[in-house]
């Protein structure tokens, strides 16, 4: 496993790779010498600065050393592959090392703190006086707000009205939980957010969410 990875959130992977591309030509075994040192320089350096909300990934910091880079570079040019396969590629392979070396658990806290509604919902508990534990439940009914849903669309037991009820039910449940956790202001507050996963849901759509945003599929 290459530790020096791991430290490198999912888009400074990318930049870093990125960069680092450019110092090597398509089929060229080595990098252009003058862009090759000044992204190395540059990367080792940005590399060390990480995200502010995450303990988890202070805890595995230490440089990416310039022959890392190169090597990156190097297996990347090789392959020919076109950038959006690129940082795709990058992207699951960091994650999947991350993943081993913190554990299911803490990746997923990890994960969790990344992610801009999580930093939102945090401020709002922290205002409201809620204790740390009110964000992680919240999330957590969002989570399975997205589970269950997907699990209704899937299930053929059930027919279309079936599953309409059933959903917007889910739904309907969530936002009592999610006024129960957090109390009928800060509920309404962060109803600017719940209600872009909720509403869907809500109208017979699963959602799911990724790195990348929220994706929902309509009953049909």
């Amino acid at each position: 496993m290459n530790l020096p990875l791991l430290i490198l959130s999912g888009s400074l992977a990318l930049n870093v790779a990125l960069l680092a591309l450019t110092a090597f030509p398509r089929g060229s075994g080595r990098p252009n010498a003058e862009k090759s040192s000044d992204v190395i320089s540059e990367s080792s350096t940005s590399a060390s600065v990480l995200h502010p909300t995450s303990r988890l990934e202070d805890r595995a910091a230490e440089p990416v050393s310039p022959a890392t880079l190169a090597e990156i570079a190097s297996r990347l040019r090789a392959a020919g592959l076109p950038a959006k396969a690129i940082r795709a590629a990058i992207d699951a392979e960091l994650s999947e090392q991350l993943k081993a070396t913190l554990g299911e658990t803490r990746y997923a806290e990890y994960v969790r703190a990344k992610e801009y509604e999580f930093q939102r919902l945090a401020d709002l508990s922290a205002r409201s006086g809620l204790p740390s534990t009110a964000a992680v439940q919240v999330f957590g009914v969002r989570d399975f707000v997205s589970s269950e849903s997907n699990r209704i669309y899937s299930d053929a037991t059930l027919d279309l009205e079936q599953k309409r009820a059933a959903m917007k039910m889910l739904a309907g449940n969530a936002r009592l939980q999610i006024t129960r956790l957090l109390g009928p202001a800060a509920a309404e507050a962060y109803a600017r957010q719940s209600n872009r996963w909720l509403n869907p849901v809500e109208q017979g759509s699963a959602v799911t969410f990724t790195e990348n945003g929220q994706s929902s599929r309509p009953l049909r």
